[in-house]
């Protein structure tokens, strides 16, 4: 797991809130590191989703217990371990082939943490 530091999220809370004109909403590389801006920001006394939308991605649980609960960009982790399993498969069995990709659908979940326009 991915233990992201309060001193940096502090110091990107900073970059963000000093930007001008002021982001509208900040979407994150994961759920932890939107809790931890969203944490920094209150600490700021910076309302969100009022003041600033946080969007975090992969929808851990830990997402539903946030107040307001984290709006946050869903992947199918199930759907993406067969994938990468398949795809495995098909490199053992025929090493020579073209390398490819995949691109696998992703879902918005709206909670709490942006604002309704």
């Amino acid at each position: 797991m991915l233990r992201v530091s309060s001193i940096s999220v502090k110091k990107s809370a900073g970059r963000i809130l000093s930007r001008r004109p002021r982001p509208t909403a900040v979407v994150a590389g994961n759920d932890e590191i939107a809790y931890g801006l969203w944490r920094s920001l209150r600490q700021q006394a910076i309302k969100v989703p009022d003041d600033i939308s946080v969007v975090g991605f992969d929808d851990r649980e830990e997402a539903l217990l946030m107040d307001p609960q984290l709006s946050t960009v869903r992947v199918h982790k199930e759907e993406i371990g067969e994938t990468c399993m398949k795809m495995l498969l098909e490199r053992l069995h025929h090493p020579h082939m073209a390398f490819s990709q995949r691109i696998l659908p992703t879902e918005f979940v709206i909670r709490g943490t942006v604002c309704h326009l």
